[in-house]
């Protein structure tokens, strides 16, 4: 987009390219170098070696069995609250007339507290809950990241924000002469080709209020994905926060099904089998993480890796041939 600076823009990535290949594959001196990148303002050498660690060195998180771990602690307290013998005693006394339903619901309720089983299920809620706020911040720490210029002088970034003016300027006459697709996918180009955080981050946010005016869907969710495919954090975090959030949306409705389940005394339990609850109950109303959601996107991911990495091997042995 920065007519005047796309040579030198050029050359600089050429440079840091260049650079960033000539580390070792190891974690701690790719790690160490990025670090040193940003302390001395090569951001674009910084983001380089960024995405050589995810590359080499990927730390995704293991939502599946996060999300299994979670279900675990759920299923004890169902398994336990079906086969506790005090609450059997309490609903045979009741059904003998020996204790009214007021003394029923009462002892009934102080057993659900002594055993802690709302507090084991309200804690895996609150577990799920934070660890998709905390996925949320990563990707915006991401984002943050990718479009802000933290080395420049005062005097370098208002020179830059004058050209980045001048540039915006003449993009959005060229923008209102097609439709908001056409725009959208111009942008989109352009934040891709961005040459540094600086400019990427005056597109992106410049981009956001232009869309949103012409009414364009989803803006927000287009925007990160195009810096997704211009930056690797971005795209991995993009990644993790979704992961995150089909991992706690089952935990959280595997978690409601259990407070609700133990809430108050059935009135059909002593009737309900062992074999009926975990054959028909559970099956019906609680999400196994092999079952859920989390699971069927990790194996089409999974599936969608191996197809590209297949294609790839065939294009390099046809180059061969």
């Amino acid at each position: 987009m920065f007519d005047l600076d796309s040579n030198i823009a050029a050359l600089r990535r050429k440079d840091a390219e260049e650079i960033a290949a000539s580390f070792p594959s190891t974690a701690f001196a790719l790690g160490s170098a990025r670090k040193a990148a940003i302390k001395h303002g090569n951001l674009v050498l910084a983001e380089m070696l960024d995405a050589r660690l995810l590359r080499e060195h990927p730390t995704k998180t293991n939502w599946l069995p996060r999300l299994a771990a979670w279900n675990d602690r759920l299923l004890r307290v169902l398994r336990a609250h079906k086969t506790n013998a005090q609450i059997e005693e309490l609903r045979t006394a009741r059904m003998s007339g020996r204790i009214d339903s007021v003394y029923l619901d009462e002892q009934y309720k102080a057993l659900v507290d002594r055993f802690g089983w709302r507090t084991i299920a309200e804690t895996v809620a609150s577990e799920a809950r934070q660890a998709r706020d905390e996925a949320t911040r990563d990707l915006e720490r991401a984002i943050t990241a990718a479009t802000t210029d933290t080395t420049s002088s005062i005097e370098e970034r208002l020179l830059f924000e004058a050209q980045a003016d001048r540039a915006w300027h003449r993009l959005t006459n060229e923008l209102q002469k097609v439709d908001a697709i056409a725009a959208a996918t111009r942008i989109r180009d352009n934040i891709k080709a961005a040459g540094t955080p600086a400019e990427r981050g005056w597109l992106y946010e410049e981009g956001l209020g232009y869309l949103r005016a012409r009414d364009f869907r989803d803006v927000d969710e287009y925007m990160s994905s195009a810096l997704a495919e211009a930056v690797p954090r971005v795209a991995f975090q993009k990644t993790e926060l979704r992961h995150a959030d089909f991992a706690a949306a089952t935990a959280e409705w595997n978690a409601r099904f259990t407070l609700t389940r133990i809430e108050q005394l059935p009135p059909n339990l002593s009737l309900e089998s062992l074999s009926y609850f975990e054959n028909q109950v559970l099956t019906r109303h609680f999400i196994p993480a092999e079952r859920s959601d989390l699971a069927n996107l990790i194996g089409k991911n999974r599936t969608q890796v191996q197809m590209a990495d297949q294609i790839e091997q065939a294009m390099g042995e046809a180059g061969q041939r």
